[in-house]
């Protein structure tokens, strides 16, 4: 059978150890996961253990068998933002996190019991039925995709997502778990002091985009995804001037501190340009293979006189006016109030916020259709 976890399973007042293969749980959740669960991966009972198992043995995180404690490590699901377990801590730190808070005398466990039951616990996760809303509306991550979240309710970083679901129609936009606890009011993610029923996000929204598991949700961040970058581009008559093709160069990309050169060279002929006068590219993401692997980075233009509008500060404007309750798309495009310029183009001196720009745009636009 090769390789596999041996976990306690509790039965009645029995326990049992089990063996599952590691391969289970290196499988995207999917029906063809759900499929080889029933039919490829045998569960065998290896032997029967006495009550005295829940308190035996020692607290101390080495005295975990090596096969198991091994396995744990190895789990990208069972990781805080890329760190493994590694100690008593950590590990009563995954324990919280995946029974939301509701055992609480897991001080008392032995390290043995207690990697065991954050093992079934982790098996429970991965392999739980999805809904029908979720068949429909989602597609799992590419292998090895890992999504570090965080708790919405207490900022605290929480268990990595090794098993990731993302829109069916964006599928760079995650699905977000809500913590759904039986106790009334929720229990939080079951850290201390976390209260309610929070959501389990990605850690950096600025990097991740996300959505919850609703289909009108689901719908408006599909909305807001297509249309995000109008109110800020040129449309129609106003691309009179703007090349329709720019030569750019890939920029490459930083992993673990290390960047990789690219160099990639080729013709983007769907520029995106700014309101700004002169115009600026909007900077393109595209595809690129520099790292190994076919994934979307940065290019800039060869030419270095065209100027280009970095996309992480043209979605900080965004959010921005996001985070006014401002939507963009209802207002006159107007360059000196949504980038907050100057007559001359120039930056203003003294900037306005994103609630005073609104305000700005609600008169120009009372103005204009002569209310």
């Amino acid at each position: 059978m090769g390789f596999g976890l041996g976990l306690g399973l509790r039965l009645g007042m029995r326990w049992y150890r089990i063996v599952l293969p590691t391969d289970l749980l290196n499988t995207p959740r999917s029906g063809a996961f759900f499929e080889r669960l029933k039919t490829g991966w045998p569960i065998v009972c290896l032997e029967e253990e006495c009550d005295d198992y829940v308190e035996a043995g020692v607290l101390d995180f080495a005295n975990i068998p090596t096969t198991l404690r091994l396995w744990l490590r190895s789990q990208d699901g069972l990781k805080i933002h890329g760190v493994s377990l590694t100690n008593r801590e950590t590990l009563e730190s995954a324990f919280i996190l995946l029974d939301r808070g509701r055992t609480l005398p897991f001080k008392q466990f032995s390290a043995e019991y207690l990697a065991r039951r954050v093992g079934m616990l982790y098996i429970r996760k991965i392999t739980r039925a999805e809904s029908r809303c979720k068949q429909a509306k989602a597609v799992p991550g590419e292998p090895g995709k890992v999504v570090r979240l965080k708790c919405s309710g207490c900022q605290i970083p929480v268990l990595d997502d090794a098993f990731p679901f993302f829109t069916a129609d964006s599928p760079d936009i995650y699905i977000t778990e809500v913590v759904q606890i039986a106790q009334k009011g929720g229990n939080g993610c079951g850290q201390e002091g976390c209260k309610g029923k929070p959501g389990l996000v990605p850690a950096n929204r600025a990097i991740q985009g996300h959505t919850r598991m609703e289909t009108r949700a689901i719908d408006q961040t599909a909305r807001r995804k297509s249309n995000w970058k109008a109110p800020f581009c040129r449309t129609g008559k106003d691309l009179e001037g703007c090349a329709e093709s720019v030569r750019v160069r890939g920029r490459g990309s930083i992993q673990g501190g290390q960047k990789t050169e690219c160099g990639l060279e080729r013709d983007y002929n769907t520029p995106e340009w700014t309101l700004h006068s002169p115009p600026r590219l909007v900077q393109p993401r595209l595809k690129c293979d520099c790292d190994g692997k076919t994934k979307d980075h940065y290019f800039e233009p060869m030419d270095k006189k065209i100027p280009m509008m970095l996309m992480k500060a043209l979605r900080k404007i965004h959010q921005g006016f996001v985070d006014a309750r401002c939507d963009l798309a209802n207002y006159p495009k107007l360059p000196q109030i949504i980038f907050n310029l100057e007559p001359t183009g120039e930056p203003k001196k003294i900037p306005r916020t994103y609630q005073e720009r609104f305000e700005d745009l609600k008169t120009a636009k009372r103005a204009l259709s002569g209310l």
